[in-house]
């Protein structure tokens, strides 16, 4: 008797509970799924700025009348191809390096002569000034 008593007591109390936590539930998971979709965003707004600049510098490269420089254009290349790289590791594998410091040490390998220009048109002295100065 008291088994059954206890196992319809247990009965009342989940279907009490069920609303409950389903109530719950709900808006916890649409809070996940906002923070998942902001954790998925590749690149900060600076980021996206310095890509766009080093399109810009391709495409001026390959469409304009005038060509810009060959540093820009270099760093802009090592940019681009940095851009590329990062997306198959991050598509493909939990990679939780931001793209900041993934760019950084590759546009450092770029052979350009004058690195203030390169510096001040991509801005790159707002990423990491430390590792850019190493280089000049």
């Amino acid at each position: 008797m008291i088994r059954v008593l206890g196992s319809i007591i247990g009965m009342i109390i989940n279907i009490i509970m069920l609303p409950i936590v389903l109530i719950l539930a709900i808006p916890n998971g649409i809070l996940k799924a906002k923070r998942d979709q902001k954790i998925q965003l590749l690149f900060t707004g600076k980021e996206q700025s310095l890509l766009a600049k080093a399109q810009r510098a391709i495409n001026m490269e390959n469409n304009g009348l005038l060509k810009p420089d060959r540093d820009l254009l270099e760093v802009a290349k090592c940019i681009e191809d940095a851009r590329c790289d990062y997306q198959i590791i991050k598509s493909r594998e939990k990679f939780d390096i931001s793209f900041s410091d993934f760019v950084i040490p590759r546009i450092n390998q770029c052979h350009v002569m004058d690195w203030d220009n390169a510096i001040n048109f991509f801005e790159l002295d707002s990423f990491d000034s430390a590792v850019l100065g190493e280089s000049s």
